[in-house]
């Protein structure tokens, strides 16, 4: 990954955390494409 991609995930992960979206220790999970389309954003 590159810088840009590094924050865009960082900044992805704490704001997933901030609406309890995702677990902070557990945060790194294969189906996160699918929680990403189930909010309409679209990424695959």
């Amino acid at each position: 990954m590159d810088k840009f991609e590094e924050q865009i995930h960082s900044n992805l992960q704490q704001y997933l955390l901030s609406v309890n979206k995702i677990d902070e220790r557990l945060s790194e999970c294969p189906d996160v494409a699918q929680l990403f389309n189930s909010n309409g954003w679209g990424i695959t």
